[in-house]
């Protein structure tokens, strides 16, 4: 490994599960769908619940509006935000990214999450 998550040196018992979705990934605010993805994945981690992760490129890019907010993980790495906007409301902070995931995280690379406050995010088979 060429960039290995500390955190694992210190929990090397610490869950981290990247796994793609078999279905559909639907992102709606207000009841509107905004995007829509058979390319999600499913990540679980520890006792918190499954986020999913959707290409980032399925955001419409004029939703979106670059951070200065950064947040840092020991298993996964730094995380960048974006504000998301959607008919005229701003939610600040609203979707993180991995830019250069720690080597067990790589595959959400060019993903993002959304926090659950800011849009809803939903599977279906």
């Amino acid at each position: 490994m060429n960039n290995p998550a500390p955190g694992f040196i210190k929990r090397p018992d610490h869950k981290l599960e990247i796994t793609p979705f078999e279905g559909h990934v639907s992102v709606s605010i207000d009841g509107q769908e905004i995007a829509k993805t058979d390319r999600a994945l499913m990540l679980a981690e520890a006792d918190y619940p499954v986020v999913f992760y959707v290409p980032l490129g399925v955001i419409p890019e004029k939703m979106l509006a670059e951070s200065d907010h950064k947040t840092w993980c020991p298993f996964k790495g730094h995380a960048s935000y974006y504000h998301l906007t959607h008919e005229g409301d701003t939610r600040e902070n609203a979707i993180w990214t991995y830019r250069n995931p720690f080597d067990e995280a790589m595959s959400i690379r060019d993903y993002v999450a959304i926090y659950p406050s800011a849009a809803s995010v939903e599977p279906s088979g």
